[in-house]
């Protein structure tokens, strides 16, 4: 059971996210090309895993993997819309006012399981937000964030089971997957053995084996280069 002043200070670190991510949200602005955000994403959360300890300076890489995951939400609502149009109302004005480019309405390829991976990475990148600001955290808090985050990594694996994955498609989302979950892996190391191995038997857990780590695996090292893309998350900064 949560004591009333337990519950109060977890509140207060919440209201400390969305502080840190409205002061920053007008420092970035995403200038990359539509429908390429996750390739950021992941290559942002790839930088991470290569940080030895977390401060204040990557309170902001964080925050740009939330707001590049909003960005990509505004894409997958118009492809929604876009595809409720009859095909031939799709050079119409309700296109252009809602930003839905022509001619590229399937372009992107954004999977069914994108609400979920969304939920997945923001909870792993507000989490890294607060401990970035070196603030001192309640061990409670950290264990119920980092037991949630599992829960619904095991839920996107589940929704990911029953589908007839596209490799070539896909393989950004999977990269994503891998290298947040290795993130999560990464900061237990510093907070808890017990939280850190429950991170990597979660990552070494035959659905996430199956389903992430064997093709990940596969990705030729030319491919995942191509994918890796920083170029616009600097580009995004605005001096």
């Amino acid at each position: 059971m949560i004591r009333k002043f337990d519950y109060l200070k977890m509140l207060s670190y919440e209201t400390t996210i969305e502080d840190i991510l409205h002061h920053t949200q007008n420092k970035y602005r995403y200038r990359g090309e539509e429908g390429k955000e996750y390739q950021v994403i992941q290559s942002v959360f790839c930088e991470l895993n290569r940080v030895t300890h977390l401060s204040n300076k990557y309170i902001r890489w964080y925050t740009v993997i939330i707001f590049l995951s909003n960005h990509f939400r505004r894409l997958h609502d118009q492809s929604f819309l876009a595809e409720a149009l009859p095909q031939e109302l799709i050079d119409l004005s309700i296109c252009h006012q809602t930003r839905i480019p022509k001619g590229k309405q399937h372009r992107v390829f954004i999977p069914s399981y994108i609400e979920c991976l969304e939920t997945y990475l923001k909870h792993i990148a507000r989490l890294g937000i607060l401990i970035s600001t070196k603030m001192k955290i309640q061990q409670h808090y950290v264990d119920l964030k980092l037991n949630h985050i599992n829960d619904i990594l095991n839920e996107l694996l589940k929704n990911m089971k029953s589908i007839d994955h596209n490799y070539t498609d896909e393989e950004i989302y999977l990269l994503a997957i891998q290298n947040a979950t290795e993130n999560i892996i990464k900061k237990t190391k510093y907070i808890s053995k017990t939280l850190h191995n429950n991170a990597i038997q979660a990552a070494t857990s035959h659905l996430y084996t199956e389903i992430i780590t064997a093709k990940t695996k596969k990705i030729p090292k030319n491919r995942i280069k191509k994918l890796y893309n920083l170029d616009d998350f600097w580009n995004g900064f605005i001096p």
